[in-house]
């Protein structure tokens, strides 16, 4: 518990090549990884099992890392395998309709609804804080350490700003204070244009209706003892609505998110992965908040569902109009969805700007370091992509190891 997730990785990645293993499968090996700490893993592993002649089978529904790390390619859908083949051979010219169709479901940069740069904010953080203290005991202090320093941020109406970052930046701690799950040590927080100040206040009463949160893992984030239509219709509990007017909203927001009332009945359980985040966007948007806060939404997706989900939410959010705060450390996402990004980086903002300009020329080392742990997949005439490294030359094709 005292190691981060990168360095939980390196150790179990150690403990597997003391044998020196002919062979090493694996299964997703970086997927809860920020990018930085994804390719220093990935490029352990690889220089590790070449110095070992160990050949590596790696599964994984990141096409982008198959693409730089591995000499050849086996698709599988439903249990059989459709196509195999040399890495270029799949990825440039697809033979399989599966295989074209989770090419085309990789994020890629589209055109976003501009935001009136004017426009007031709707939400507010000036010189936000927030401190962690350490448990103590009998012969020692408990440790301190500030999570947030001084944070100034803005949301505007309708925008989508996102905020990237690598493991332990804050984005997480800043999406928690903005959603009301973690108290600030200081800071002020304005919405709509009145200081949030009191917890029990009017304006704190507003800023609570308004804002909402979509979790990691829906999973964890539902009741299992709830049914569908009682975890959405408690998120209209105090409305002023009545049962058959919840049952309608409820309903409704079902459809909304490409469910029909046969789901309503159904327990987390009983629905797959995809269905379960689509129920907790429901909930989120039932009742037409005014902010969305997303933390890591897609994360735990595969390719083609990820796809699905990140155009039913902006649709939703076109739709609506609400504002989102939308927390991710996978660029490909957020390049697809965000207006404005925010780069954070041990607690601090060290860049935002628009998404073009952040993506195509990033001015601070940290971004570019990011955005340099990211290959990205464009596509090709023929139906394929083809790998390209943002700010740098092509992976040459001879650095990669695995069979994916």
């Amino acid at each position: 518990h005292e190691f981060s997730g990168g360095m939980r990785q390196r150790i179990m990645l150690a403990s597997v090549m003391l044998p020196k293993p002919a062979l090493l499968v694996a299964d997703e090996p970086t997927t809860a990884l920020d990018a930085v700490v994804q390719r220093d893993v990935l490029e352990l592993m690889v220089a590790l099992t070449a110095e070992n002649n160990t050949a590596v089978l790696m599964i994984s529904h990141d096409l982008a890392m198959v693409a730089r790390y591995s000499h050849r390619v086996i698709v599988m859908c439903r249990g059989e395998i459709v196509e195999q083949g040399p890495t270029d051979q799949i990825l440039r010219a697809p033979a399989h309709p599966y295989t074209r169709k989770l090419l085309g479901a990789m994020p890629r940069r589209r055109p976003v609804p501009e935001v009136a740069a004017d426009a007031p904010p709707l939400v507010e953080v000036q010189g936000l804080t927030v401190d962690f203290g350490g448990r103590g005991g009998f012969f020692r202090r408990g440790a301190h350490k500030r999570a947030l320093h001084g944070i100034d941020l803005a949301i505007r109406p309708r925008e989508v700003v996102a905020v990237v970052g690598g493991s332990g930046s804050g984005k997480t701690t800043l999406g928690r204070v903005l959603a009301s799950l973690q108290k600030p040590g200081g800071g002020r927080l304005i919405f709509d244009g009145e200081p949030v100040t009191d917890r029990s206040g009017p304006a704190w009463t507003a800023y609570r209706r308004n804002c909402q949160m979509v979790f990691q893992d829906p999973y964890s984030s539902l009741d299992p003892r709830m049914t569908v239509a009682q975890a959405i219709g408690e998120a209209l509990r105090g409305s002023g609505l009545d049962r058959a007017a919840i049952r309608a909203r409820v309903l409704e927001v079902l459809a909304e998110v490409g469910l029909d009332e046969t789901h309503a009945a159904r327990y987390p359980h009983e629905l797959s992965g995809g269905q379960r985040q689509r129920i907790a966007i429901a909930r989120a948007v039932v009742r037409r908040p005014r902010l969305v806060i997303a933390d890591e939404p897609v994360s735990a997706l595969d390719t083609t569902v990820r796809a699905q989900i990140l155009d039913l939410f902006a649709d939703l959010q076109r739709r609506h109009g609400f504002a989102c705060l939308f927390i991710s450390h996978d660029l490909a996402v957020v390049e697809q969805l965000a207006n404005r990004v925010v780069v954070m980086n041990q607690g601090r903002i060290v860049e935002e700007g628009p998404r073009d300009r952040i993506f195509d020329a990033p001015a601070d080392p940290y971004t570019r370091r990011l955005l340099q742990a990211i290959p990205t997949l464009d596509p090709t005439p023929s139906g394929g992509v083809r790998l390209r490294w943002r700010h740098e030359e092509t992976a040459p094709a001879d650095d990669r190891q695995a069979s994916a």
